[in-house]
């Protein structure tokens, strides 16, 4: 579909939601994602699925659906990665607010309509939820300390993204910062020109520390609706250390930009938050053998 009619459509059906779903090779499991997004109860809502090159029968799966689904949207691009497959969803969005999910995980039935309430109720740029965790093949959620995303510290008001960040810092809190847990209103990321760095791992690191930084309203839900799969293979799962070594390079060096392009967002929380793309760099560096750590270094003079 064009971007022309997906405009067209935003004003015929006033489309409250966009939902970006890249695929890639998720056959076992692609059903249970969107039948999560079938069931929604907000109804107002656009599926946009981005195949991104897959080899099994994802992109099959993914046309059942979207033709038994008039809101579900098919884009079947080259392989090139999570980040461009969401920014190829980004670039096709029409919605008030954007919101990411993975194709190996779902998503509660009333979980779009929630956020977008509270969205809507509180006027927020930013809606941060967190979520269960299950592995396979067990189909039991888990939401503790030891297995889920679940925030220690209480954050029962509304906060500039980044005295968010430094509140997570503060209560020994982590960020969370899977764009699957972040629901926000698409113009702050088209006005900030917000893009997924595309060729890198851990990119989400990357993307909700800008948003965040750029964020006036904020807000906190401390309630899973989320269903992450652990399962092995996934790109989390994987450990390369020398591409996560490389991503962590250039993500210091985006961030770095970024500040110089953002003035305002400079101080003690910034650098915290930079310091982590430098230390994980520094751990990864750290775990990597020798052999990879001579291939790290040649990566980078044949850049």
């Amino acid at each position: 579909m064009k971007r022309e009619d997906h405009e067209m459509r935003k004003k015929i059906n006033d489309i409250a939601v966009s939902v970006v779903v890249p695929i890639y090779n998720v056959e076992s499991w692609l059903a249970e994602c969107l039948d999560s997004l079938e069931k929604q109860t907000l109804k107002n809502i656009e599926v946009i699925l981005v195949n991104d090159g897959s080899t099994d029968n994802s992109k099959t799966i993914a046309e059942q659906y979207a033709s038994r689904n008039d809101n579900f949207t098919l884009i079947s691009r080259k392989n090139g990665g999570l980040s461009a497959a969401r920014n190829t969803g980004l670039d096709m969005a029409t919605g008030e607010y954007i919101y990411f999910l993975d194709s190996d995980d779902y998503i509660l039935e009333g979980t779009l309509e929630r956020l977008y309430s509270i969205s809507q109720k509180k006027n927020l740029d930013v809606l941060k939820f967190v979520a269960y965790m299950f592995m396979e093949p067990s189909r039991e959620l888990n939401w503790t300390s030891g297995g889920g995303y679940k925030y220690k510290g209480q954050y029962p008001e509304i906060y500039k993204g980044i005295d968010a960040l430094q509140m997570f810092i503060d209560n020994g809190d982590a960020s969370y910062p899977s764009c699957c847990l972040i629901f926000s209103k698409r113009e702050i990321i088209e006005r900030n020109n917000l893009r997924f760095r595309e060729g890198i791992v851990n990119e989400d690191n990357l993307f909700h520390w800008q948003l965040m930084s750029l964020s006036e309203r904020v807000a906190i839900l401390n309630e899973p609706l989320y269903c992450r799969r652990l399962r092995a293979g996934s790109i989390t799962q994987t450990y390369d250390w020398l591409n996560r070594n490389r991503s962590m390079c250039i993500s210091v060096e985006d961030a770095d930009a970024f500040i110089e392009a953002h003035p305002e967002i400079k101080g003690l929380t910034t650098d915290r938050y930079v310091y982590f793309f430098i230390s994980s760099m520094i751990e990864n560096w750290k775990s990597m053998s020798r052999v990879w750590k001579i291939k790290s270094i040649l990566d980078v003079l044949n850049q």
